[in-house]
């Protein structure tokens, strides 16, 4: 693992940089400044981008590291939590912010619990303490999300501490070995059993739903070539169902596509900050198994392979 600094300084209390959430009333005692060098651990491959089709054409792994905080997160919410788990404070900072990824925060002395989450947009925070935090997006967990939790003993003196986020989402992809017949115009990838919402307390994925998530691209247009690739990052919690259906349909809603190839493969594993594939042939030639190998690639961290 490659850790890479980017000298983000998290300057809490710049009114034109954050936006504050919640407070509770604050420790007795003379407040200390104290500062966060917040950068990112990471590998330095796996990073998300889109590229052409047949390259993963959707949030797709590239080979090259991007160490610019914009290009990697929309948003840094900050959290502060006071000894008995009363949520202080939590700030907001968007990447569009003058003061984006600089901050000083100035607390009392005493104990405290942070915790620092970085990634998309719409990343939010539930719960007014630190038994009940909970990060979520507005639905599924598919873009790329990074966090660290700490425990911070603020005395008489200004401090400062360096922080490297670490990555809690996986990355799951779809390989299909053989070219896609020219008559196809969609690749569906229904996924089952992801997470919803990650435990601040715990550092868990938690809530997994039994609905789909539906990775989808139509209209396409085949170009001819092999190992089309398509991929979404997710918040593993338990092994999924993955459904890959490659159709002609003549709208997104239509009810009797024609069917070019289809799989399902169970068990599927991943963890954070790994590579989950799903490669193999899906309309000719001889398939490894039931089709489709999985392999996982910790380039990140380690990988998981399986076949269709």
């Amino acid at each position: 693992m490659k850790k890479i600094f980017l000298s983000v300084i998290i300057l809490v209390f710049l009114a034109t940089a954050c936006k504050k959430d919640r407070r509770a009333p604050a420790e007795q005692g003379t407040p200390q400044d104290v500062t966060f060098k917040v950068g990112f651990e990471q590998s330095s491959v796996g990073f998300l981008e889109t590229t052409p089709q047949n390259a993963l054409t959707t949030n797709a792994l590239q080979t090259n590291a991007d160490t610019s905080l914009t290009n990697r997160v929309a948003l840094i919410v900050y959290i502060v939590y006071a000894q008995d788990g009363t949520l202080l404070h939590a700030v907001k900072q968007k990447s569009t912010d003058p003061a984006f990824g600089k901050y000083t925060d100035n607390l009392q002395p005493g104990n405290y619990t942070v915790a620092i989450a970085a990634g998309p947009a719409n990343l939010q925070l539930e719960g007014v303490t630190l038994a009940t935090g909970k990060l979520k997006l507005d639905d599924y967990f598919d873009k790329e999300t990074f966090f660290k939790k700490f425990t911070l003993t603020v005395g008489s003196t200004s401090t400062t501490s360096s922080v490297n986020l670490h990555r809690i989402t996986s990355y799951l992809a779809v390989v299909i070995k053989d070219p896609i017949p020219q008559g196809a115009n969609s690749v569906t990838v229904l996924i089952k059993g992801l997470a919803k919402k990650f435990s601040v307390a715990s550092e868990q994925t938690i809530e997994p739903t039994s609905l789909y998530y539906k990775l989808d691209e139509y209209p396409f247009t085949p170009n001819g070539a092999p190992n089309y690739r398509i991929g979404v990052p997710i918040l593993y919690t338990a092994p999924l169902t993955v459904n890959i259906t490659v159709a002609n349909r003549t709208s997104p809603t239509d009810a009797s596509p024609v069917i070019y190839g289809q799989r399902q493969l169970t068990d599927v594993t991943g963890k954070p900050n790994t590579v989950t594939t799903l490669s193999g042939i899906m309309f000719g030639g001889t398939p490894s198994g039931n089709g489709f190998k999985l392999t996982v690639d910790t380039a990140w961290k380690a990988p998981i392979n399986k076949s269709f």
